[in-house]
């Protein structure tokens, strides 16, 4: 567990943990003061020269914040950049594919289709509540993701 009650303080003490690699830190903090925590502690680390935040859940009956902080590796990088093309890709020929069906179906698949959006680096949240980061998602804007895609 790391100490601190304010953004800074907990971004020092991150920085203070020292190397590349630092599994797993855990600090408390209120569920109220959560939204965008991830956002300001990474804007902070990014200010003192240190890696980002790459996994970030909370404990809503502990009020504890756990956080993963680790550089992607290159082959991370890649596997990540292939499946998410291959996706792409897969997405682009569905409209070629909905041809084929019976003439009623394609305007709604057609417009459900066309909804589908991705999403880099992206907080799970459910009911307001950060459950954990994922890698890439697609799915609806506004809308629990269709497909999570984790590489590791």
């Amino acid at each position: 567990m790391i100490d601190g009650s304010t953004f800074d303080e907990i971004a020092d003490n991150i920085v203070r943990a020292g190397g590349g690699f630092k599994e797993l830190l855990g600090f408390h903090w209120k569920a109220k003061q959560l939204p965008g925590l991830p956002d300001r502690l990474n804007a902070g680390l990014a200010e003192r020269d240190d890696l980002p935040c790459r996994r970030f859940e909370y404990h809503y009956e502990s009020e504890t914040v756990y956080i993963d902080i680790f550089g992607e590796t290159p082959l991370e990088q890649e596997l990540n950049a292939g499946l998410c093309g291959h996706i792409e890709n897969q997405i682009a020929k569905l409209p070629s594919q909905i041809a084929s069906l019976p003439a009623t179906i394609h305007p709604q698949i057609r417009r459900l289709v066309r909804t589908i959006t991705k999403n880099d680096t992206a907080f799970l949240e459910i009911e307001n509540k950060i459950r954990t980061q994922i890698d890439v998602s697609f799915g609806q804007a506004g809308a629990l993701p269709s497909l999570v895609c984790e590489v590791s």
